[in-house]
């Protein structure tokens, strides 16, 4: 199964979303920083604080700029998904298939910590390599499938834990989907892919 554009883009496209919110709310810091600069140069002290000010406002907004920019590029790239999908499928499906990768990431994130003592936890590497390869895992949803696409982790342990999930994997689609007959998992090289066609 070759990974659709969704597939492809998914954790890219939020990456970028979070990126641009994180710039923003940066400028906006800067702005209101350089806002009680100036109101503590307009006092009694008689501070000269215009260099300063003046490279803070640069600085907040070119901070400003890139996070538009960057929520420009996570536009353009929804866009051509949400145009695809009103021309050959149903705008629905964007969504649900968004939420429906974030429920699945949830469901399969495992979470063990090994105690040497109470004040030096330990995280099970084993563990961590199974979340990181589960944390990109996709679902794309259309009219008449459903895709999950899902690379799986180089550590043997790693891929075995997550081999011992299929059936539970399966499990879920299948009960989050009922309309969809829900085939096995099939190996794709470094990869794991699920089908579901329309009952």
């Amino acid at each position: 199964m070759s990974k659709t554009y969704f597939m492809r883009i998914f954790d890219s496209l939020w990456k970028i979303l979070r990126l641009s919110i994180l710039l923003e709310i940066l400028s906006l810091m800067v702005k209101l920083l350089t806002f009680f600069i100036s109101k503590l140069q307009n006092t009694e002290l008689k501070l000269d604080l215009i260099t300063d000010i003046n490279f803070l406002n640069s600085g907040s907004h070119i901070l400003g700029n890139v996070a538009i920019a960057l929520f420009i590029v996570f536009i353009l790239m929804i866009s051509k998904e949400a145009i695809y999908r009103i021309r050959y499928d149903n705008l629905l499906n964007l969504p649900k298939s968004m939420s429906g990768t974030f429920k699945i990431r949830k469901f399969l994130a495992h979470h063990e910590i090994i105690k040497k003592d109470e004040e030096h936890p330990q995280i099970n590497q084993t563990v961590e390599k199974y979340n990181k390869a589960v944390s990109h895992v996709v679902i794309d949803i259309w009219n008449s499938q459903l895709m999950l696409y899902l690379k799986l982790p180089k550590e043997y342990q790693a891929q075995k834990m997550l081999k011992d999930m299929e059936a539970e994997i399966k499990e879920e689609i299948a009960s989050a989907y009922p309309d969809y007959l829900i085939s096995t998992f099939e190996r794709e090289k470094n990869s794991l892919c699920l089908k579901g066609t329309l009952k």
